[in-house]
């Protein structure tokens, strides 16, 4: 086994001083040292970005207390109407999806596929997959007319 010798001399009279370390002890002292060097600046990252998340002149504190103001309630209130809006959603397609024959897609089986797939590292269970190829819709109407129009397509395409 190689060993490792540090050398620290004094420029006055004193006897050197040695110091005498394993190849083994080098490398766990890397790689603890390197665990520590990517938890800070793990550390300094998150805390860059969250003040770069916060806007112009304003304070985490003050940010927290402009969650309750008038505006932030408004928007949740908005924020529920639309969650509604898809709930209804979901069920006219479930809806319609079974007056037509149509099997219906089960996204909660699609999702834990996709995340099952996923390294153990990166697996969330908040995550979503993408589907760049469907545009998002603007609106509730929007949505649901292309859910019929999809429908539609499939019951021509079955009965031909």
């Amino acid at each position: 086994m190689r060993r490792w010798t540090i050398l620290f001399i004094s420029h006055d009279t004193e006897a050197p001083r040695s110091f005498s370390f394993t190849e083994r002890a080098l490398r766990r002292a890397a790689s603890v040292g390197v665990a520590l060097l990517l938890v800070s600046l793990i550390g300094v990252g998150s805390f860059v970005a969250r003040l770069g998340s916060l806007p112009p002149g304003r304070s985490a504190a003050t940010v927290s207390r402009a969650s309750t103001s008038p505006e932030v309630i408004a928007l949740q209130a908005r924020l529920g109407a639309i969650r509604g809006a898809l709930d209804t959603i979901r069920r006219e397609d479930a809806r319609l999806r079974a007056v037509a024959g149509v099997p219906s897609t089960d996204s909660a089986k699609l999702l834990h596929r996709f995340v099952a797939r996923l390294p153990r590292f990166l697996r969330d269970r908040g995550a979503r997959p993408a589907n760049p190829a469907a545009p998002a819709p603007n609106s509730a109407l929007e949505a649901s007319a292309a859910v019929s129009a999809q429908l539609a397509t499939t019951a021509a395409e079955a009965d031909t």
